[in-house]
């Protein structure tokens, strides 16, 4: 059987092999790839051609005969063929001086108007000009193959379309365009293409502020930097003109403007912010708004120059915002609209310091800090389904889980001040279970779910969000942790806090046992280059965190890395210890959760642990009117929660005989006298309106104090610093050393000298 199967085998080989050899062999093909790539090369340029002739004679179709165009140019009577605006027609028959004059523009005074002219050369094209311009720009997109997008720089990208169009002009003498106006045409594209139509010359000019569109028939205004508000000579004679340019500026933001939304606020590329309106929104025609932003900010030192301020209350905000890299002060920049809140915050924001993390969240992103380490956020509208909306108040929120040294938050306006005031208050929104035993002062231990039963029992709560707070009134005293001197000392409770909410909490447990059950955002103290707090969802484990000890340990000295002596030896002769994690983990909980506030050092002792319990702008005219407003709808933050707001900083736009327009500083306040149900304000600088200068009120300054107990200075000390920042700013006046990114340096240098 097997040689049957070996037989059969060799056969069927036999078989194969003779029938290979019948088969023909295929032809080998060759290829010549150089001669392929050539043939390639040629039908690639054959379509070109073929596209570009039917877009010839296309174009041929619609452009007028040479003759035609050459007549409807040198006509004498061309302007009257034009659309001519109101103000140019009033400025031929008025008598008027030139005060200035830049680049194209020309400012002029008439006489008998209060207003300043402001005159630039825009050329309304005619009805044959306006069909030779769409049909080059039709060509110009079919033919340009450069997204505008992918050229950042406004100008450089003017100069690549422009000189693209003009390629395709000379080109193309099918035409029928002479040359003397191909800049004229290639301008009009360009403007349309990649610029802002009649107003693309005023975005350009970095003198203005804002432009404004108030409907058609009617002049656009400008606010100058330094002739302040006037009128132009550039005019929309319909309203399909301005809403054009509105639509325009929405595909480039991807925004949607129709009846339906009919409002857009936006951000340009170069960073300027636009608000637009269209019927039913706008009744008198569609409107729109340009807020321009300096390509090089204000620094400190112009602001100085201009009289916001002196630099008395220069050199003391520096020293706030920076806190001696120890403590830096909450702030708030109030004021009305265009009295400068932005720009003051972008100056003081510029004096934090190099090392630190920041994070700025912003409706339409404006400041421009010099610092590297910052992470900007910036809000969205729903979409066109009503979702997909980020507002100011999620991503303050959500800038707390990101381990950020400074929050500035651009405008605080709706629920976003209460997250505001949260961090700067570190944790009332953080809450422990009841089941945490809180040490009292008399030595023994209480749950906090019993302290809150005994607060909350029969009597009124406030609610605030989603949870009730009341203030207590049995005077229970509690060990609390003093930052200054790391010392334990005595303090009353004055406000209990709970919450039901189903949510995840943090479960720390340490090397001795202890356990700790937290929401994320509660806050506790870690070791980390001297004591540092966190949320308790960015402990690890290994990290040593703030206890309560048994007894005096002597060992912080061998943790302690990067402080001074005299902070080491602090610290070995304080009340503390720490203790290490050795696990950390995340755990459902549904019940109730509460937390407490204790007087002066908003800290207690929760099963042995020490737990604890921003810049800004807001819209208002004094201090008083700040507290109000925040603790009024829709901010509604509790009273109680002001305590984490150290300044107030007003500021107005004023109306000056002799300076016109002017931005002032008018006052610096502290917020006092919260704990005590007392709050109030406490003017430390005060603007004199017959002088034009800020002056120092003779109130000690709580800042101050608590500075001085963080940091170990006197008031000598104190007083020499402030001196001594004083003298630095009055250098780089002297120097006229004003620009943003160099004053920064200069200021970070004298800091680093000091250390």
């Amino acid at each position: 059987m097997a040689d049957y199967l070996k037989d059969l085998v060799k056969k069927a080989k036999r078989i194969k092999t003779e029938e290979e050899a019948v088969k023909p062999k295929p032809k080998e093909i060759t290829v010549d790839t150089e001669e392929l790539r050539k043939k390639l090369i040629l039908e690639k340029r054959q379509k070109e051609k073929l596209r570009k002739q039917s877009l010839e004679d296309e174009l041929r179709q619609k452009v007028p005969p040479k003759k035609e165009i050459e007549e409807e140019t040198e006509n004498p009577e061309e302007k009257e063929k034009r659309d001519v605006s109101k103000v140019e027609k009033e400025l031929e028959s008025l008598e008027k001086k030139e005060i200035d004059s830049y680049g194209e523009v020309k400012i002029y005074k008439v006489s008998g108007k209060s207003l300043p002219y402001y005159v630039i050369p825009v050329t309304k094209p005619t009805l044959g000009e306006r069909t030779v311009i769409n049909t080059i720009k039709e060509a110009a997109t079919r033919l340009i193959s450069i997204a505008p997008y992918r050229i950042r720089d406004p100008e450089q990208r003017r100069t690549v379309y422009k000189q693209r169009i003009i390629e395709i002009l000379q080109a193309s003498t099918e035409l029928n365009i002479p040359e003397r106006r191909f800049n004229f045409y290639a301008e009009s594209v360009v403007r349309e293409m990649v610029g802002y139509g009649l107003i693309d010359p005023l975005i350009r000019d970095d003198k203005l502020e804002e432009i404004m569109v108030i409907g058609p028939k009617k002049p656009v205004y400008v606010f100058h930097r330094q002739y302040e508000m006037m009128m132009t000579n550039i005019e929309f004679f319909g309203d399909n003109e301005i809403e054009d340019l509105i639509n325009k500026i929405g595909r480039e933001v991807g925004r949607r403007v129709d009846i339906s939304t009919p409002l857009l606020d936006a951000r340009l590329a170069d960073g300027s912010r636009v608000n637009a309106t269209i019927p039913p929104a706008s009744i008198s025609g569609s409107s729109l708004t340009i807020r321009k932003f300096r390509a090089d900010p204000y620094s400190i030192v112009d602001l100085i120059n201009y009289g916001s301020f002196d630099t008395k209350s220069a050199a003391f905000l520096w020293l706030c915002v920076e806190g001696l890299g120890v403590k830096p002060a909450n702030i708030l920049i109030t004021g009305g609209t265009g009295s400068g809140k932005t720009t003051t915050l972008n100056v003081l924001a510029s004096f934090i310091p190099e090392r630190e993390r920041i994070v700025t969240i912003e409706d339409t992103a404006e400041l421009h800090l010099p610092l590297e380490h910052i992470i900007s956020l910036e809000s969205r509208p729903p979409g066109l389904e009503g979702t997909g909306e980020i507002t100011i108040d999620i991503l303050t929120k959500n800038s707390l889980r990101m381990r950020p040294d400074r929050v500035i938050v651009g405008e605080v306006r709706h629920d976003e001040a209460f997250t505001l005031f949260t961090a700067m208050n570190t944790g009332h929104d953080g809450m422990v279970v009841g089941k945490t035993l809180i040490q009292l002062s008399e030595g023994n231990k209480i749950k906090i779910e019993e302290i809150a039963k005994k607060a909350f029992n029969g009597r009124t709560t406030k609610k605030e969000k989603d949870y009730e707070t009341i203030e207590l009134k049995e005077k229970i005293m509690v060990p609390s942790f003093n930052k200054n001197t790391l010392k334990i000392e005595e303090k009353k409770i004055t406000h209990v806090f709970k919450r039901k909410k189903k949510q995840k909490i943090m479960k720390i447990k340490l090397l001795n046992g202890k356990e700790l059950h937290l929401t994320k955002d509660h806050p506790i103290y870690r070791i980390e280059n001297g004591i540092k707090e966190i949320n308790s969802e960015q402990a690890r484990k290994e990290d040593c965190i703030l206890v309560k000890p048994e007894t005096n340990h002597n060992y912080l000295s061998n943790l302690i890395q990067g402080q001074t002596t005299n902070q080491i030896q602090i610290l070995v002769e304080s009340d503390l210890r720490f203790e290490k994690i050795v696990s950390v983990e995340e755990e459902e909980f549904g019940g109730w959760m509460y937390d407490l506030t204790v007087e002066d050092n908003h800290n207690y002792i929760a099963n042995g642990v020490i737990i604890s319990n921003c810049l800004g702008t807001i819209h208002a005219n004094s201090p008083q009117e700040t507290l109000v407003r925040v603790t009024s709808p829709p901010m509604n933050v509790p009273e109680v929660m002001l305590s984490g707001l150290d300044l107030i900083v007003v500021e107005h736009r004023i109306h000056d005989k002799k300076k016109g327009t002017i931005r002032r500083i008018t006052e610096i306040a502290e917020v006092t006298g919260v704990l005590e149900n007392k709050t109030s304000t406490q003017t430390l600088f005060e603007r004199d309106a017959l002088r034009d200068k800020l002056t120092r009120s003779n109130a000690e300054s709580s800042y101050v104090k608590n500075l001085m107990k963080f940091t170990g200075y006197n008031a000598k000390q104190i007083e020499k610093e402030l001196t001594d920042r004083e003298n630095f700013l009055k250098k780089l006046i002297d120097k006229k050393i004003h620009n943003m990114d160099e004053v920064a340096e200069a200021m970070r240098d004298f800091l680093n000298r000091r250390t």
